[in-house]
């Protein structure tokens, strides 16, 4: 009975270190799931965001309300949507405002009323927020292997447009603005420009430039939306066609290609095409996704998902690099990358 006792106290010194009889795996009970903790967090978060979607919360409180206000409208318990808003104050989507009688009033971040209130004109939709399609790709892919669906001309409709849009708001179009120097330029050419929010979004930051958007007969229609719902009617233009047989009027003195084509081949002869479309020491910026973009988690998410897609690997940074030298452009850099995503742009 004492040796019995001694032992189970053995369990538990100070290493704190138990090795099993089975498959001789040894076990730290201190060792703390850490990384599967944040990812089922982030679960929650998630599950949460959603129902302030459903609530329309955003909306609600561009200005300051407090819970008390926004429970009699929505009939929904005070101390909910109490404990709800703090939560989405430490997410950052909610700002806490102190009132005069000492209650506390909550209003919409700005982040929050850009992009999840059904007011703004940059709001993301609550589909967005349902079920992703990761788990779903995946799953396909172990099971079935990659889609052998093909990429061709009629891919391209309203629904996959639309859903690019939303997918570009998630920081694609904020980075590109952010991070390409369109000063001092004054003709962009937006080849396969699809939503148009790329152009419409440089010509707002650089007020004199002009935009036009190249892109399939059937994907224009959203543009033109767009373009008419930023009041952008001034500076973006749309033509309808394709690289291979547009033929300007003049040169352009910046090119951007974002996700253009998957294809080798093609991304030659469009790096080829833009250069033709070139004024002297006009620049080509080519936004594209990459198996080798930076060593973070989002990247290796973007390559896991963008495989299991196509069963391709895709471009790497150095295919991109070597494809712009090739067609004939100088001092080739590397503007941005981030999330499978890189910016680089060269000189004709």
């Amino acid at each position: 009975m004492q040796r019995e006792t001694e032992h189970k106290s053995a369990l538990f010194n100070k290493d704190d270190i138990i090795s099993s009889c089975e498959g001789g795996i040894v076990l730290d009970i201190e060792l703390e799931p850490d990384a599967i903790r944040l990812i089922l967090n982030y679960r929650k978060l998630f599950e949460i965001l959603k129902v302030s979607l459903d609530l329309d919360i955003y909306t609600r409180i561009t200005s300051p309300l407090t819970a008390r206000r926004l429970s009699l409208s929505l009939g929904v318990d005070e101390r909910f949507l109490t404990y709800l808003f703090e939560t989405l104050q430490r997410i950052g989507l909610v700002v806490r405002v102190e009132g005069d009688s000492g209650s506390s009033a909550y209003q919409s971040a700005a982040v929050a009323r850009q992009y999840l209130s059904r007011e703004s004109l940059l709001y993301l939709g609550q589909e967005q927020f349902q079920d992703g399609e990761t788990g779903k790709l995946l799953e396909r892919y172990v099971k079935e292997g990659p889609s052998d669906e093909v990429i061709s001309a009629d891919y391209w409709t309203r629904e996959i447009i639309k859903k690019l849009e939303l997918a570009a708001l998630l920081g694609g179009v904020q980075s590109a603005v952010k991070h390409v120097n369109l000063a001092g330029r004054k003709r962009l050419l937006d080849i396969g420009g699809g939503h148009g929010l790329y152009s419409i979004f440089f010509t707002r930051k650089y007020p004199e430039l002009r935009a036009c958007i190249l892109d399939l007969p059937q994907v224009i229609d959203v543009t033109n939306e767009n373009i008419k719902r930023h009041n952008a009617g001034g500076r973006v233009d749309v033509v309808a066609g394709d690289f291979h047989a547009f033929r300007p009027t003049s040169k352009f003195d910046a090119v951007f290609l974002s996700n253009v084509t998957p294809s080798a081949d093609e991304l030659r002869l469009l790096l080829n095409r833009s250069r033709s479309f070139l004024s002297d020491r006009g620049i080509v910026i080519l936004r594209s996704f990459v198996s080798d973009s930076t060593p973070d988690v989002w990247s290796a998410v973007s390559t896991l998902e963008r495989y299991a897609r196509r069963g391709r690997a895709g471009f790497t940074r150095a295919d991109l690099i070597t494809a712009l030298r090739d067609a004939g452009f100088s001092d080739v850099t590397d503007v941005h990358s981030a999330e499978g995503v890189i910016i680089v742009c060269g000189t004709k």
